[in-house]
């Protein structure tokens, strides 16, 4: 039986007074049909069919020199059957692309840790401003893309295939893309100006209806997207392997963190510190059933989040009571409010880094804020024994050689200016 994985925003890191829980709960339908996008104060805000498109262009802005990436990551949406393959032809063999032995040629896959960081940013190198599936050209100020990309798209039971390139990002305010069919018919060129999806993270595309359209709400009136999306996973010994889950995903302005091996009725705002990374919960809060329908999953019970609500800026905790194979989709929850606490009042830890590709093999990429100067990063394994460390001065990007590392699961921080900053990564 599938397995369920939650990833969820939280946030915040205080302790408030007058706290009070309220039960709550979303249905994203049969098969995790639908998004829900959620407010911790406001509850419900919207919902958006998740089968409805194959592709998602950032619309925001990009914020030069700290965050450039944020404006060019292109999405998939693998959990409803869109498959990415990077080839070796460049935008001028487009006549001539040949998908003999694509099966052999590099896969894409989303990083689920970041907004960020998406299937077609493989080959990133930020240092030298190539975003993988293009690079900055200097005269123009136009990112200029380079490879074809073959998409598979299933339809049913049978898959459909596109080929695709991105043309360029015009000055950080329109996408022109090209898509065909394999023999260069049905071609569309398609431009998406990102002023037309203003408070948007992205503007998605579904290349069967060439349509382009807005699924999200004004990102300022929701916290976290409950959402069906693809994550590495361990399904037995390594290595992990692509897999759907149902989750729950942050928003960027809406800061997480999960606490664990705590009362989750008691445990107050005061004791967490939030960061930005929109997978906090991950899917590990609940275990499949072992009976038949209806038995309920087991629910990790000393596991707690926060996430700090955009509506009020107050820190809420959070956790999950309930999820069952009687209502497919369903998930209840407690939220609890600390109440006396501000925004100004949070341990926000900054986004401080960004690592690829994840899983890895070989290498770790590292990407670090341009804010950051001197900062001391290390490698520990799933036992908490550090394996790898360096320390770094004013470098924006630094790699790890991941060779002589088992298969497995780790974790790396960066400790920068007293602030600690952490995430998993996987070695496959």
């Amino acid at each position: 039986m599938k397995k369920l994985f939650l990833s969820i925003c939280l946030s915040s890191a205080f302790f408030g007074v007058n706290a009070q829980g309220i039960a709550d709960s979303v249905m994203m339908k049969p098969g995790y049909t639908t998004d829900i996008f959620y407010s911790m104060k406001n509850g419900f805000v919207d919902s958006a069919n998740n089968s409805s498109w194959h592709l998602a262009f950032a619309v925001r802005p990009s914020l030069f020199p700290n965050n450039t990436l944020q404006s060019t990551s292109i999405r998939i949406n693998e959990a409803r059957g869109v498959n990415v393959f990077k080839s070796n032809f460049t935008n001028s063999q487009w006549s001539n692309f040949d998908t003999t032995g694509f099966n052999n040629w590099t896969r894409l896959h989303d990083n689920d840790s970041s907004w960020d960081l998406s299937a077609f940013n493989y080959g990133l190198n930020i240092s030298a401003f190539n975003y993988g599936w293009g690079s900055y050209d200097q005269t123009s100020h136009d990112v200029i893309g380079t490879n074809i990309y073959l998409i598979k798209i299933k339809n049913g039971t049978t898959y459909n295939f596109r080929k695709f390139i991105i043309q360029r990002l015009v000055y950080d305010s329109q996408w022109v893309f090209t898509f065909s069919n394999i023999d260069n018919s049905d071609s569309s060129t398609v431009k998406i100006t990102k002023s037309a999806y203003a408070n948007k993270l992205f503007a998605y595309y579904n290349l069967n209806s060439k349509t382009q359209f807005s699924r999200e709400p004004n990102q300022n009136l929701w916290d976290m997207v409950f959402t069906y999306f693809n994550t590495p996973v361990f399904l037995g010994p390594p290595p992990a392997v692509p897999y759907n889950v149902a989750g729950v995903l942050c928003n960027p302005k809406a800061p997480s963190v999960r606490v664990m091996h705590v009362d989750k009725n008691t445990i107050a705002a005061s004791s967490v510190t939030l960061n930005s990374q929109i997978n906090n919960i991950n899917w590990d809060w609940a275990n499949p059933p072992m009976g038949p329908p209806p038995a309920d999953y087991s629910l990790i019970d000393s596991m707690a989040f926060f996430v700090q609500s955009q509506a009020d800026n107050k820190p809420y905790r959070l956790y999950f009571t309930k999820f069952t194979t009687a209502d497919p989709g369903k998930f209840v929850f407690n939220k609890t409010m600390f109440s006396g606490v501000g925004i100004a009042d949070v341990k926000n830890t900054p986004n401080q880094f960004e690592v690829y590709p994840n899983p890895a093999t070989s290498v770790l990429n590292i990407v670090l804020n341009e804010s950051v100067k001197t900062s001391s990063i290390n490698i520990f394994d799933i036992t908490g024994k550090n394996i790898s460390s360096k320390s770094i001065n004013n470098q924006h990007e630094t790699s790890f050689d991941l060779s002589a590392f088992s298969k497995g699961i780790y974790f790396i921080t960066i400790e920068s200016d007293g602030i600690k900053t952490a995430k998993k990564f996987i070695v496959e």
